[in-house]
C-alpha cells in the first residue's frame, strides 16, 4: 500500500526433488522486476518489505531458496501496478517481457502483426506479401513540463529478408495526449532505420508547449512489405533548455585600450 510492496512466502520443507536439505542453512534471495534487481540477500525470514521507486511500474517479486550448496527452486508473486505517471527522466530498456506491459501496441492496419518483446527488444513482427505495415508502440504517460524542450534517444535496426544487408526499415515517431495516435504530432517522418544486426543511435527533439501528465510517445512503423523486421530499444527521454531561455547578445565588440596598457572595453547589447 502507499509507496510500498510486501511479499510473503511459505519455507521450503523439502528439497526440489522430495530430497533432503539442511533447513538450518535456508536462506532467500529477492528480485524485483522490471530488471531483475537483487533487493535482498542473506534473508532468512520469509516476508519481505520496501519502498517502491518513484514513477509508474508493473512490479512483481521473484524469491529464491538458497542454502551454502547454492540457489534451490523459486517462486514468482503476482504482478502489481504502481503509479499512474512516468516521470522524466523516463526509460524503458526492454530487459524481459514484462518491459511492454505498460507500453500501448496498435495493428493499425488490422493485418494480425504487432509489436511485441523479442531478445531484449521491442520487435515489429515479420512480414511478407503485399502488406506493409502499420503498427505503434506508444508509452504510457509521461508527466512533462511546458515551456521546455525534450530529447528522445532510442536504438533501432531492421532486418530485410531478401536480402537482408540491402532492405531498410522505416518509422514515423510522433507526441501527443491520450491513447490515440491520430491526434499526435509527427515529430519525424518516414525515418530511415538502416538494416544491420547491431543497433544504431537516433536522437529527436520535442517541444512541449503546455505541462500535462498525459503526454505519450508513439512509434509507427510504417516500412515496406516483404521488408522482415524491425527492432527498438533503450528509448530514453530527459529534459533540454527552457523554450523561452534569452537568445545570445549581439553588437557584441571588444576594443584595446590605447598605447598598450593592459585593458580592453567590452560592449554588447
Amino acid at each position: 500500500d502507499n509507496m510500498k510492496a510486501k511479499v510473503n512466502w511459505n519455507a521450503p520443507t523439502t528439497g526440489i526433488n522430495s530430497g533432503y536439505f539442511p533447513t538450518e542453512e535456508l536462506y532467500y534471495k529477492v528480485y524485483r522486476n522490471p530488471g531483475n534487481v537483487l533487493v535482498a540477500d542473506n534473508l532468512k525470514a520469509t516476508s519481505f518489505e520496501e519502498d517502491l521507486p518513484e514513477g509508474m511500474a508493473k512490479y512483481y517479486y521473484r524469491v529464491v531458496a538458497c542454502t551454502t550448496e547454492g540457489e534451490g527452486g523459486e517462486a514468482t508473486s503476482n504482478v502489481i501496478q504502481h503509479g499512474d505517471v512516468m516521470t522524466i527522466p523516463y526509460e524503458a530498456t526492454f530487459t524481459d517481457a514484462s518491459s511492454l506491459d505498460l507500453f500501448t501496441a496498435i495493428d493499425a492496419n488490422n493485418d494480425g502483426k504487432n509489436w511485441k518483446w523479442a531478445e531484449n527488444a521491442a520487435m515489429s513482427e515479420d512480414r511478407f506479401g503485399n502488406s506493409s505495415a502499420d503498427n505503434w508502440l506508444i508509452t504510457p504517460d509521461l508527466n512533462l513540463e511546458g515551456g521546455r524542450m525534450y530529447i528522445l534517444d532510442y536504438k533501432a535496426y531492421g532486418n530485410g529478408y531478401f536480402p537482408p544487408e540491402l532492405i531498410s526499415q522505416y518509422m514515423n515517431v510522433a507526441f501527443g495526449r491520450g491513447p490515440k495516435p491520430d491526434a499526435y504530432t509527427v515529430v519525424s517522418t518516414d525515418k530511415e532505420i538502416k538494416p544491420g544486426s547491431t543497433f544504431r543511435n537516433y536522437r529527436l527533439y520535442i517541444k512541449v508547449k503546455e505541462s500535462a501528465d498525459d503526454y505519450r510517445v508513439g512509434f509507427e512503423d510504417v516500412s515496406y512489405a516483404d521488408s522482415y523486421i524491425l527492432r527498438l530499444d533503450d528509448i530514453f527521454l530527459t529534459k533540454g533548455c527552457l523554450l523561452e531561455a534569452p537568445d545570445s547578445v549581439s553588437a557584441f565588440t571588444v576594443t584595446a585600450a590605447e598605447k598598450g596598457v593592459a585593458s580592453a572595453t567590452i560592449n554588447f547589447t
